[in-house]
């Protein structure tokens, strides 16, 4: 079966059934073909309802779980996105759609290239890919209107938090014994709060391991 016709069957069937989707972020999924972002030994399994595993603590989070995360934040297309474990670009692309700009975090290498073919290969002009640690985020390019950390973690860094600008949000999944809460940030002058928005499973990223970070 044609894989465009895949990808829309993916959005009818796992994203727009999801309560409260907007519309814009229905058409960002919907452009753009999730098996582009897919490695060829995992080209099968493009549009299936699961993570798709990559190396080591690597994996493509499944479609409706970014779709969720992507619009708790709320983007607007003035603003200025960091992406925090881009893997292989998925997400970034989904947000290019909604974004002005998007910087994307990647430690391995392999996969920050694989990426940029992807996003190359699709006419994408708003993503920008840097291989750099993933608990340093991207201090430089920010202060970030919104940030998404892609896959689950036992706490955000101060140092993440604080390259948010004033009233900007991030959503994490928040390790709690093996079920992750998705948990929203506000940035509100030099203070945050805390917003539970739903439990998943996600796969952790062993980067932000507590002896390696600390909490706000």
């Amino acid at each position: 079966m044609d894989s465009h016709l895949l990808n829309k069957n993916m959005v009818e069937g796992q994203i727009k059934p999801i309560g409260g989707m907007q519309k814009n972020i229905l058409d960002a999924f919907t452009s753009i073909n999730r098996e582009d972002f897919v490695p060829q030994n995992l080209k099968g399994n493009s549009f299936s309802e699961r993570n798709l595993f990559l190396k080591r603590d690597r994996f493509i989070l499944k479609a409706n779980l970014i779709a969720k995360m992507i619009s708790a934040l709320n983007i607007s297309n003035e603003e200025n996105v960091l992406v925090i474990g881009s893997s292989t670009g998925y997400s970034s692309a989904i947000i290019s759609r909604l974004a002005e700009t998007v910087i994307s975090i990647e430690e391995d290498k392999e996969l920050l290239n694989f990426s940029e073919e992807a996003v190359k290969k699709n006419g994408i002009d708003n993503v920008v890919f840097i291989n750099n640690t993933m608990i340093e985020g991207c201090s430089e390019q920010g202060p970030f209107n919104a940030i998404i950390i892609e896959g689950a973690i036992d706490e955000v860094p101060s140092k993440i938090l604080n390259q948010l600008e004033h009233n900007g949000r991030l959503v994490a999944m928040i390790n709690d014994k093996g079920i992750s809460n998705v948990i929203e940030y506000q940035k509100k002058n030099n203070n945050f709060t805390e917003r539970f928005l739903f439990n998943c499973s996600a796969p952790k990223l062993k980067s932000f391991d507590k002896r390696k970070s600390f909490s706000f």
